[in-house]
């Protein structure tokens, strides 16, 4: 009993609904489509996104896609408009909800 009070003190949960807008720069579960994060080699990343906009005459458009990691020892992924198709935000964080 005394192990599982441990472990159950040390995990949480996670609000991290699917979301389509609402990129506050708050973490994002970010789906790479045709890459892999460096660090990590895996398809998944968790990264703040950040995008430069421009507006044309069918609303706007992406100039540059910026994952950013928390950590300043790994380095951020650069996309450009033409990269947007290869990424998709799959969830935002919003919370930790303690155990």
């Amino acid at each position: 009993s005394g192990a599982s009070a441990g472990a159950s003190r040390r995990e949480s949960i996670c609000d991290c609904p699917a979301t389509s807008a609402g990129r506050r720069r708050s973490a994002q579960l970010v789906r790479l489509e045709d890459d892999a994060d460096p660090e990590t080699g895996q398809r998944f990343t968790v990264k703040r996104y950040r995008s430069e906009k421009t507006a044309d005459e069918d609303g706007w458009r992406h100039v540059a896609i910026e994952l950013r990691p928390d950590n300043p020892a790994f380095e951020p992924i650069l996309l450009t408009a033409d990269d947007e198709a290869r990424v998709a935000v799959v969830a935002e964080f919003l919370e930790r909800v303690p155990p």
